[in-house]
């Protein structure tokens, strides 16, 4: 899998938009990828809502470094004419983010692209979707993360740090959650 040693950076595609749970996921996207700019990354939206899934075909051909969705139904794209899906055509790990039973995915976890993961915070859905999803190329756990508030750490008289290694976003490197 070329794309997990390259170690050049790159763009990190990240899908928001999805207008469901009050936009939580629609957050959940922008506030990672204000972490990931933190960090030095470059980080470019896809809006489905702003944009259309129609125009989503212009990121044919394009490589990332990652391209991440929340529960986004984005990846299973199939273009019949083509015989092939979106995804394959766009370079680079996909992940998905995954909150709710995996089951619930399953019309568009049956029909994934190559090198797609899912990310999820239950080790239980982890294990059900290793299981059930075979197109899936991996499931990992991750774990909550935050910034505390500044006023929360003036408090304590010191800044912290935290570092945090998600094994599912080598391809990203290692997210320190880092706030200033």
């Amino acid at each position: 899998m070329e794309h997990r040693r390259r170690e050049a950076k790159g763009t990190i595609l990240i899908y928001k938009g999805e207008p469901i749970c009050y936009n939580i996921l629609y957050t959940f996207a922008e506030q990672l990828g204000e972490a990931l700019q933190r960090l030095g990354e470059e980080v470019e939206y896809f809006d489905v809502k702003q944009s259309g899934e129609a125009t989503l075909a212009a990121y044919a051909g394009k490589t990332y470094q990652a391209v991440i969705g929340f529960q986004s139904y984005l990846f299973d794209i199939y273009l019949p004419k083509a015989s092939i899906y979106l995804h394959d055509l766009i370079k680079g790990p996909k992940i998905n983010f995954q909150f709710d039973h995996p089951i619930w995915m399953k019309n568009h976890y049956i029909r994934m692209p190559e090198h797609c993961y899912s990310a999820t915070h239950d080790r239980n859905y982890a294990a059900f979707i290793e299981k059930y999803y075979p197109r899936i190329a991996g499931s990992s756990i991750i774990f909550p993360g935050g910034c505390e508030k500044e006023a929360e750490r003036n408090l304590r008289g010191r800044r912290i740090k935290r570092n945090i290694r998600y094994p599912l976003l080598t391809p990203i490197r290692t997210i320190g959650v880092i706030c200033r």
